[in-house]
């Protein structure tokens, strides 16, 4: 396999708020499916931190963060 992916010419799709520095940037790897990995790795981090930060424990909720 030569991970290699073609894609269209626009890799900005989705919510600002889940996408990875480089997408916002424009310096991912746009040829490259690893890249796009790595971006769905930082969203779902994203999303998993929004759950945990939401915590009820014991009736309790517990916020660990600030939204940005």
């Amino acid at each position: 396999a030569d991970n290699l992916l073609d894609v269209g010419n626009n890799p900005k799709v989705g919510t600002k708020r889940y996408m990875a520095p480089e997408v916002l940037e424009e310096t991912i790897q746009t040829d490259c499916f690893d890249a796009y990995k790595r971006v769905d790795i930082w969203a779902f981090g994203l999303v998993l931190w929004e759950i945990a930060r939401r915590t009820y424990s014991n009736g309790e909720r517990h916020v660990w963060g600030s939204v940005p």
